[in-house]
């Protein structure tokens, strides 16, 4: 008698490895993302109190969230090009010396 061989007969299961790395990950993604976004949306609790410190009108004091959301948002394609000719790493390097510089 020959016998039938299912397709699972040849499938290898592999471990799913569940360490703590992942987690430290996710948590340091997290914090990245409360305090990346966090300055954008609470910007409208700030907009007042910079504008009295400042004596500054609103349109001039909006131009501070106006350049932070558009440079971010502006350095995407430049990272994206980087990242395909040099890494994430090298990228994520970069892009963190230019954030401490400022």
């Amino acid at each position: 008698m020959k016998e039938k061989k299912n397709a699972e007969d040849n499938v290898q299961y592999v471990p799913v490895v569940d360490g703590g790395w992942g987690w430290v990950v996710v948590v340091g993604s997290f914090f990245i993302h409360v305090f990346a976004d966090g300055i954008v949306y609470s910007f409208g609790l700030l907009l007042e109190i910079i504008m009295k410190e400042f004596n500054a009108s609103n349109t001039k004091a909006s131009v501070i969230i106006s350049l932070l959301t558009g440079l971010n948002l502006g350095m995407g394609p430049i990272a994206s090009a980087v990242t395909n000719k040099y890494g994430c790493r090298v990228t994520t390097i970069l892009g963190s010396l230019i954030a401490t510089i400022g």
